[in-house]
């Protein structure tokens, strides 16, 4: 392997010199230590291979009935991204921390957002046996709670996590419901139960409606009984409602098998403006899904699970997707992984129901579209 040679020239560092470097060194570690303070680098790295027999083109306007394959830098199961996660002991049971999180797409390399280094989360927290209180953008607990009752964990490819990032009212920028800018949060694990609320502030002079967001999530596993519940609302720039979304899911574990249910309720009264799926009217979108996990081997899982959603204001703007799912664990850390899936959209369908996930293109209004994946994922 080539070594880096520098250009620049090197100055001769005395014996002494070094050794009284390495004293200096030796005294900071040794403070640090004693301080108790670290920062972690972590993240996800997700590319693989995709296609379509069909492409319903963003939207889901029906805008090509050929087919697709292509490279998703942007991750078939997760996004690709990296944070910094710091913390110090404070002592008597206190801590404080940082975290910062930003996404990119591992194709191209650029960031998610040309004008933001950490998209998804910034961060500092005070934290002591009885919470966690949380300062600066960070990711929703409505969100969060239903991660483990959804049959795919919120996976980037069929599973509930698509209307999260997609149905935003009139945000029109994707997964803003997902990552809350200027709040404030206050969060509890213990006893098997998590439970965190969430205030986003509008910031708007002599107004605190505007843009405004409440959020709420709850959840419960105890090694056997998973149980969730969530609710989120959220006002424009005016101070009117934009956005209403609850939600609820359980799970029970048997043995080597797992079996999850999960329903999502989103009431857009000033219709939906995000930029993948466009404009649309007043809507009010359900999705319900249920599956079952089967643990075929310590390194080996197999997923089955089926999701429906539907514009409740137009019956024909509804889509059922099935999806069989392999994920084999090669280390703790990476995993190889396949899935098979088929979209049945009705006439009406739009990006409301038949998109297939937020980093992905829809399917075709009036047919099948039948998706495969295959896929690398490392975290590290």
């Amino acid at each position: 392997m080539p070594r880096s040679v520098s250009l620049a020239r090197q100055p001769i560092t005395p014996p002494f010199m070094k050794k009284s470097l390495i004293a200096a060194i030796s005294v900071i570690m040794a403070s640090t230590a004693c301080a108790q303070s670290s920062v972690t680098l972590y993240g996800t790295l997700d590319a693989g291979l995709l296609y379509q027999s069909k492409n319903g083109g963003p939207g889901g306007g029906g805008k090509s009935d050929h087919s697709l394959v292509m490279f998703n830098g942007s991750g078939n199961q997760s996004a690709n991204f990296f944070g910094l996660l710091g913390t110090e002991d404070l002592g008597g049971g206190w801590k404080a921390g940082f975290n910062l999180q930003g996404q990119f797409d591992i194709g191209s390399g650029a960031l998610q957002s040309s004008s933001s280094l950490f998209s998804q989360k910034a961060n500092i927290f005070l934290e002591n046996p009885y919470g966690r209180l949380t300062l600066g953008k960070q990711i929703d607990p409505a969100y969060v709670a239903l991660v483990r009752v959804d049959p795919l964990e919120y996976s980037q490819s069929f599973s509930a996590a698509g209307p999260w990032y997609l149905l935003e009212g009139k945000n029109a920028v994707p997964a803003q419901t997902v990552w809350e800018s200027n709040s404030a949060s206050y969060s509890y694990k213990g006893h098997d139960f998590s439970a965190s609320a969430l205030y986003r502030f509008g910031n708007a002079p002599g107004s605190l409606s505007q843009g405004r967001a409440i959020s709420t999530g709850v959840s419960y596993d105890n090694g056997t009984v998973l149980g969730a519940a969530s609710f989120l609302t959220q006002n424009d720039s005016t101070g009117r409602r934009d956005l209403r979304i609850w939600a609820l899911g359980a799970g029970y574990r048997i043995g080597d098998f797992i079996i999850r249910g999960v329903y999502e309720d989103f009431d857009l009264p000033q219709g939906n403006s995000d930029v993948v799926i466009g404009a649309t009217p007043r809507s009010h979108v359900i999705m319900t899904g249920g599956g079952v996990t089967w643990k075929i081997t310590p390194a080996n899982s197999l997923t089955a699970a089926y999701y429906f959603s539907e514009n409740r204001m137009d019956t024909t703007n509804a889509t059922s997707s099935y999806v069989l799912n392999d994920d084999y664990w090669l280390s703790r850390r990476t995993k190889l992984y396949a899935f098979v899936g088929l979209m049945a959209s009705k006439k009406g369908a739009n990006g409301l129901t038949n998109v297939i996930t937020a980093a992905h293109t829809s399917g075709y209004p009036g047919a099948n579209t039948n998706v495969v994946g295959l896929g690398i994922q490392h975290k590290f």
